[in-house]
């Protein structure tokens, strides 16, 4: 995102979207299958002439929302996988997948997906953006193919966006600016790293002091509101304070709404329950997609009940091993970099997570 100003502004008319009544219409009428598909889609005109459009037409006898819709909104295609691949070999079809699924860079438009500015691969299919912690999967299969390049930009589309956003979003849309992914940018960072010639000594420099930049923000955003965990307060945001004091890290969303991408789907699932603790539901459900586990028993207080997601109250030692981890990478970086107290710094950092996770993550194993 070259212009910061510019993608802050279409975010928020885009959020600002996401709360319209044509918005909210348009879902519960199951105009789509996939609530993802509406969230997904172009405006032909401004959403402003939009929205005076529905406001004087839809209380005419002659209105058909489904026909407003087509008229005024640009629907996007299904990514498919299956035409013209290579079917010789598992490794020549995947080698034939990646044209498909690389996106070259965006240019801004007035719709949720958020602009990069260098190449990128998608999953596919309904999913036509980035993920995060799907790319580090991603990045394996790149790099194991030759394309290297492809895995530093999407590095740098991350940083790009939490530049922009204050995190790595879960994904390049909109909807999902309230929440990140397990943090995997310095794994993919370590990676990379691997790949530069020797002679390439101060590019590889050079791109390692970006990413450090980086990957300290990152820090920074899953410890939010650690300095505020005093007196009785146990948890604020992603950052939960255990009895010893010491604090460990759980997965949030800082919305408590239906996600604009399961629109319809979260208020069904959510009938059940009662209005007051509907909130607390949505950003369990919120929090789950946080995790990449979305959605695994494993926040369930009731395996077979999705009304019982209690992912916020649970203390992942998944997501704290990572954590970890990229506490160790900052330290070795900053190291590398010469900035020793900073080493010093997160090597602590890591040593008490580490004490932390054993003592309250790990079962203790005992012979007979």
């Amino acid at each position: 995102m070259s212009d910061t100003n510019s993608a802050k502004q279409y975010l928020q008319q885009s959020l600002a979207f996401f709360n319209s009544s044509l918005f909210h219409d348009v879902q519960l009428a199951r105009i789509f299958a996939d609530s993802k598909t509406f969230a997904d889609a172009y405006p032909k005109v401004p959403l402003s002439d939009i929205y005076a459009a529905y406001q004087n037409e839809q209380t005419t006898e002659e209105f058909d929302l489904t026909n407003f819709v087509r008229q005024h909104f640009a629907i996007p295609d299904t990514i498919l996988l299956t035409n013209d691949t290579d079917k010789a070999s598992v490794q020549s079809y995947i080698e034939s997948l990646w044209p498909k699924l690389e996106k070259q860079p965006d240019s801004i438009a007035l719709c949720s997906l958020l602009p990069l500015s260098r190449p990128y691969v998608v999953p596919g299919g309904r999913f036509r953006e980035i993920y995060y912690w799907d790319s580090y999967f991603t990045a394996l299969g790149l790099n194991l193919s030759g394309r290297q390049n492809i895995v530093q930009s999407m590095i740098l589309n991350f940083i790009d966006l939490q530049d922009t956003l204050g995190c790595i979003p879960n994904g390049n849309r909109s909807y999902y600016n309230s929440r990140s992914q397990p943090p995997v940018l310095g794994l993919m960072v370590e990676m990379s790293l691997q790949y530069f010639e020797k002679s390439q000594a101060e590019a590889r420099n050079q791109f390692l002091k970006h990413c450090v930049q980086g990957l300290d923000k990152e820090y920074q955003f899953w410890m939010q509101g650690k300095e505020q965990l005093i007196a009785d307060t146990t948890a604020i945001k992603r950052v939960v304070k255990m009895p010893s004091g010491v604090c460990l890290n759980r997965y949030w969303d800082d919305s408590a709404q239906p996600r604009p991408e399961s629109y319809r789907e979260d208020i069904e699932a959510a009938e059940n329950i009662a209005a007051d603790k509907r909130p607390d539901f949505y950003r369990n459900i919120r929090a789950a997609c946080e995790s990449g586990w979305d959605f695994s028993s494993r926040w369930l207080a009731d395996l077979d009940d999705l009304s019982t997601i209690q992912t916020t109250h649970i203390v992942p030692v998944d997501l704290n091993c990572l954590l970890y981890k990229l506490e160790i990478l900052l330290s070795q970086f900053y190291a590398e970099l010469l900035e020793n107290d900073l080493s010093l710094k997160f090597a602590k950092y890591a040593q008490i997570r580490s004490d932390a996770i054993n003592q309250y993550l790990c079962p203790v194993i005992t012979d007979g």
